[in-house]
């Protein structure tokens, strides 16, 4: 009886032993799917060649053509030696798994080499089992694949069980694979006599997956295991790996060490310098090249030297993931990226008392604002001959065309940051640049506080600053909008508490008070989502409590931070919203011809669990910091906490790509843990970072918590002096008014008229003809029109009665239809108001 169970247990062992094929394969021992069947007891014997593997393989065994080399080529499998080699697999019978092919073996069907762009995998089998449902999706980022006609795949017979395609969706394709190019991705060819060997083709090199970052993880281990399954793995093991780049926290709950919010401040400014993203000389130069041959593919830089900040600091990574893991670098030198930048650092500076960091942090303050000629020069006689775009501050440097546009909220953030610096580093020579650039913005800011979110510097000094100064933009629905309007609000509001210009305030409260008015109802989304405007509304009303202190004003602030609250989740993130009762409109893609095309919101649908740091978590972090300290709000103070305590979890670590140490992607997936979203939007996806903007004002936030204060008071520490710049520009921005010039006699009988009006008056001005024969001037008469109010008189043309010798009469006269509006300021004025050449005309009724 014993010799009898002793033998029924080594049969017993013996099975056991054969359940799991033995794996062999053209690989390396660095591979990633080699090291993680290793780590899940599936050991790979790797050689170098087709012929090698086969030749050492088992009888039954698995066979893995894996790709090799830092970049992969495609896998051989129809050379003589490959066709050769699999015959011999057919012979022992192995089961063969290629990626990235060169062909369909057996079919001869060559591939052609296309990159992934848009187009994520789309699961379309059951094979990854219940948590891999079809139409689930995973990224892939830009890997290279082999493209084989789907038709033709499809009439070998073959079970597809993920494709490539462009799709809307979050985690799943909503839109299914409508109007889609659906490229196959990983499908197998059953054994027949056409196909010797059971034979799975991927058509990625999908065993890259760690250096290629794919995601999500879970996802793909699911793939792994269902791809093992399909190899004859049973039950497959489900893979484990640590991603190349992950976050500082393993969970929402795992615990974190008394020193994580210096650490997160240290490693996330510290990070600018691992980037790569502040140019040295020789960077400089390459992208000067680059740029002056016209180029516009992306520039995937090697090495991570970093300069000085004398050049200033590059945009970030777009959100594009190359070969190896590595991303894209957007060369832009904007003002608002290079100016939040110099603010991080002068706040660690201050916080953990680093003197280099406020040495880097004026040469990048110096850089933008004092010789990469971003601040807006005024040189009469020249381009802009009567200031009008005098002080803003351009936009970007990455085009002639960017070169001479400016954002509204991007000057805006500018502003905050550099008063930040300034402040911070107990230095005054940006004042002048501070307070020149909020007196030109105010000049465009309308009546109603509203005003253009950008415009060209060209049309500016077309229509005259006076043309926005007295325009009322609050009929205009996208004005209600916080993300592009509400910064230069609370830029508005420091500065007449700085200086108590009286119109800083009127214009700001004006614009606050309309968006209060009319929340949520004339609120619009941005492209981006709901959720961000609530987060962009704290900072100004939060200022505003600092400047008037009301009932009313608390309550305002309450009623957005109520609003942002209920989409807090308990880790503390800000949950996206793509649509939301009240609203005007909503924000998401509508389906699959349009995933890509515009700037797109990270979710899908309000219940996908993603956070953005590009537009949302970054202003509510600096909104509620100083929503806190306005206020003392306890429920304000809670939230608050928990959202730096997110911050600080999810903050990226990588130990093999030092570029992304320390840093902050667009989106967060909160549930999976990884940075995850709908990667639609055409310029800032998912795993882009950006300097400005993400970085700066989330490490901005963290060093105003270690130094327990807020933006608000660091700026006011330098109130005295910014203020007294101010008041000294003020009289350059709007200059006194002249003596008002006599009036016109009511034409007609009646206390008011309408109707056709005419007045003389005598002119010098060659340009109008003058002089006269044997005088030293000329009459002019000008033909205009009572305006709506009864009162006020517009001038719409004028006829020189006694032109200069030699000139036609013909020649000189002049209607005001007939010229822009630059010509009209000066020679016809605006209803109610004197042309500047002429200021003694008439430009009202006695």
């Amino acid at each position: 009886k014993k010799k009898n169970l002793m033998l029924l247990l080594l049969l017993l062992f013996a099975a056991g032993s054969c359940a799991q094929p033995t794996l062999v394969g053209v690989c390396t021992d660095e591979n990633d799917l080699v090291q993680a069947l290793r780590g899940a007891a599936l050991p790979v014997a790797c050689h170098p060649s087709l012929s090698d593997a086969v030749a050492a393989a088992q009888h039954g065994a698995i066979l893995l053509l894996l790709t090799v080399g830092p970049e992969p080529n495609f896998t051989d499998l129809c050379s003589p030696s490959a066709k050769s080699a699999l015959a011999q697999a057919e012979a022992k019978d192995l089961t063969v798994f290629a990626e990235y092919p060169s062909c369909i073996p057996f079919k001869e069907v060559p591939a052609k080499l296309q990159t992934v762009e848009l187009e994520r995998a789309v699961v379309m089998s059951e094979f990854g089992g219940a948590g891999l449902a079809p139409l689930r999706l995973l990224s892939l980022h830009q890997t290279n694949f082999s493209s084989f006609d789907p038709a033709t795949v499809q009439s070998l017979a073959a079970q597809q069980h993920l494709v490539l395609g462009t799709v809307a969706g979050y985690d799943t394709a909503c839109d299914g694979l409508s109007g889609v190019t659906a490229h196959p991705l990983l499908f197998t060819l059953a054994r027949s006599p056409a196909v010797p060997v059971p034979l799975v083709l991927a058509t990625a090199p999908l065993s890259r997956f760690v250096r290629q970052r794919y995601a999500p993880q879970q996802a793909w281990q699911q793939v792994f295991s269902g791809l093992l399954s399909l190899l004859g793995v049973q039950p497959p093991p489900v893979l484990t790996w640590t991603p190349a780049v992950h976050p500082t926290a393993a969970s929402a709950n795992s615990s974190l060490p008394p020193t994580a919010l210096r650490d997160a401040l240290h490693l996330g400014v510290q990070w600018y310098i691992s980037s790569g993203l502040i140019p040295d000389a020789k960077r400089t130069l390459e992208v000067a090249h680059y740029k002056a041959a016209g180029s516009t593919s992306p520039v995937y830089f090697t090495g991570n030297t970093s300069g000085d900040g004398v050049m200033g600091i590059f945009e970030g990574h777009f959100g594009h993931i190359g070969p190896g893991g590595n991303q894209p670098q957007s060369v832009n030198l904007r003002d608002d990226c290079v100016t939040e930048t110099s603010m991080a650092f002068a706040l660690r500076a201050v916080a953990l008392q680093n003197q280099s960091d406020a040495q880097l942090s004026r040469r990048l303050l110096d850089y933008v604002w004092m010789h990469g000629g971003f601040s807006q020069p005024w040189q009469p006689g020249t381009i802009d001959p009567l200031g009008d775009s005098f002080g803003l501050l351009a936009w970007s440097s990455g085009t002639a065309a960017s070169a001479s546009e400016f954002y509204k909220d991007d000057d805006a953030r500018g502003l905050l940051a550099g008063m930040a610096t300034s402040s911070l580093l107990r230095d005054e020579h940006w004042l002048t640049v501070i307070a020149t650039a909020v007196l030109g913005n105010l000049r465009i800011t309308g009546l109603s506080g509203f005003g253009p979110g950008s415009a060209m510097f060209a049309d500016l000094q077309k229509n005259g600053w006076e043309s926005y100064f007295m325009a009322d933009y609050s009929g205009d629905a996208q004005s209600y909008s916080p993300h592009y309007q509400s910064y230069l609000w609370a830029v508005y509001l420091a500065a007449y508490n700085a200086s108590g210009y009286q119109p800083l305030f009127d214009r700001a409260y004006t614009a606050i008070q309309l968006m209060m008015e009319n929340y949520p109802r004339k609120w619009v989304p941005t492209a981006n989502g709901i959720t961000m405007q609530r987060a962009r509304m704290l900072l100004p009303l939060a200022w505003l409590v600092r400047v008037k202190d009301t009932p009313l004003h608390r309550d305002w602030l309450q009623t957005i931070f109520k609003g942002l609250v209920q989409r807090q989740h308990p880790c503390g993130a800000f949950q996206e919203e793509v649509c939301a009762d009240g609203w005007s409109s909503c924000a998401r893609v509508p389906n699959n011809h349009d995933y890509g095309s515009f700037e797109a919101p990270l979710n899908q649908n309000n219940s996908d669990p993603v956070s953005d740091l590009l537009y949302t978590s970054n202003f509510a972090a600096l909104g509620l910091t100083e929503a806190v300290h306005a206020t003392g709000d306890p429920a304000m103070a809670v939230s608050l906490a928990k959202l730096l305590d997110f911050l600080v979890r999810i903050q990226s670590r990588s130990s093999s790509l030092p570029q992304f140490h320390g840093a902050y992607f667009r989106a967060f997936d909160f549930d999976k843990w990884e940075v995850w979203g709908s990667d639609a939007d055409i310029g800032w996806g998912v795993w882009s970072t950006e300097t400005g903007w993400t970085q700066s004002w989330i490490t901005a936030t963290l060093g105003l918590r270690l130094l327990n204060t807020s933006l608000w008071s660091v700026v006011q520490q330098q109130s005295p002096a910014l203020g007294q710049a101010i008041r000294r520009w003020v009289p350059y921005f709007f200059p006194p008014p002249p003596p008002p010039p006599p009036c016109l006699p009511l034409p007609g009988p009646g206390p008011s008229a309408t109707g056709a009006v005419n007045t003389t008056t005598n002119t010098t001005d060659a340009a109008l003809c003058s002089p006269a024969p044997g005088q030293s001037y000329s009459t002019l008469r000008y033909f205009g029109q009572v305006c709506q109010d009864g009162k006020s008189l517009q001038w719409t043309a004028m006829a020189n009665l006694d032109p200069r010798p030699g000139l036609d009469p013909a020649q000189c006269r002049w209607n005001a239809s007939d010229h822009d509006m630059a010509w009209r300021r000066l020679y016809v004025g605006a209803c109610g108001t004197s042309p500047l050449l002429l200021p003694s005309l008439p430009n009202r009724l006695c």
